[in-house]
């Protein structure tokens, strides 16, 4: 996926950005946890990354980060909808206009875990009712509301 860049009237430019990730899930007992990473910058969060060139759909996209980051595989995708997370902010004085697709799936291999040591400084497998204690961001914390929601259909 292509970068746009626009500028807005105060002199900031503003770069559209385009995620893939992942809500890794595995079922423990009666129970249901979420695999969460800490990324460099301190906040919690889903994994999730960029599109490379010889990704051939958004999804593997997805699934090639979750591998990169945290060495866990897709088992299932547990729901047909994705869930997507849009916000701003501001690095190096760009506005970035992000919009993160996630799809929410089983993970295969949930005892695997290997954390990406350059991207991700910790990570997680949480009680899905205990995710929200982890996520500061109001916009993280509405797409868990969201997740959650569909989780309790399950």
């Amino acid at each position: 996926m292509a970068k746009a860049e626009i500028t807005n009237p105060h002199g900031l430019s503003v770069k559209t950005v385009k995620c893939f990730g992942i809500i890794p899930v595995r079922f423990q007992d009666a129970n249901c946890e979420l695999f969460i990473v800490q990324q460099r910058a301190g906040h919690w969060g889903f994994p999730k990354g960029h599109p490379e060139p010889q990704d051939k759909t958004e999804f593997e996209s997805a699934c090639r980060e979750l591998k990169e980051e945290c060495n866990l595989e897709v088992k299932r995708v547990l729901f047909e909808d994705t869930i997507t997370d849009k916000y701003m902010y501001v690095k190096k004085d760009v506005i970035k206009d992000k919009t993160v697709q996630f799809w929410i799936a089983e993970i295969a291999n949930p005892a695997a875990v290997k954390l990406q040591e350059a991207e991700i400084l910790d990570g997680k497998w949480v009680p899905v009712n205990e995710v929200y204690l982890k996520f500061t961001k109001e916009h993280s914390q509405q797409t868990l509301k969201k997740i959650l929601d569909m989780i309790k259909t399950f």
